[in-house]
């Protein structure tokens, strides 16, 4: 087709902005009324328990690099929606950026990539079968 990925992605900013916005009212209702059935029930004791966190979750969370990763978020759309780079290099780039800047050891960034890549390598080879099978 030949138009650039910027071309097709503009157009598509407002409606994520109104569906972002739909999705947290919604949650944010749905949370108050939750709020509000859980204190009608606040007399009953809780009998599930509670789930701890293992260490090694708690050691990849990172809440101090939160405003940096916003920055970095918003600068890479701002890129992407400008057109001056194609957003799969700006995504590449920004994906790189990120796990430095989160996971500053290649050990660290490498548990992070595997926790993730076994799931989307089976959904590629998938959707490639899928291609193979219905092109045939």
């Amino acid at each position: 087709m030949h138009i650039p990925t910027a071309d097709l992605f503009r157009p598509l900013i407002p409606v994520q902005i109104v569906g972002l916005t739909f999705v947290f009212a919604v949650a944010y209702l749905l949370g108050r009324r939750e709020e509000r059935r859980l204190l009608l029930r606040a007399a009953v004791p809780a009998i599930a328990p509670v789930e701890q966190r293992v260490d090694e979750q708690l050691a990849l969370r990172r809440p101090e690099r939160f405003s940096i990763n916003v920055l970095l978020t918003v600068g890479l759309i701002a890129v992407m929606v400008s057109g001056l780079v194609d957003p799969a290099v700006v995504f590449m780039v920004g994906t790189a950026v990120a796990l430095v800047v989160n996971y500053p050891g290649s050990n660290l960034q490498r548990a992070r990539v595997d926790a993730h890549a076994q799931p989307a390598m089976m959904m590629a080879a998938m959707l490639l079968a899928a291609g193979a099978f219905g092109a045939s």
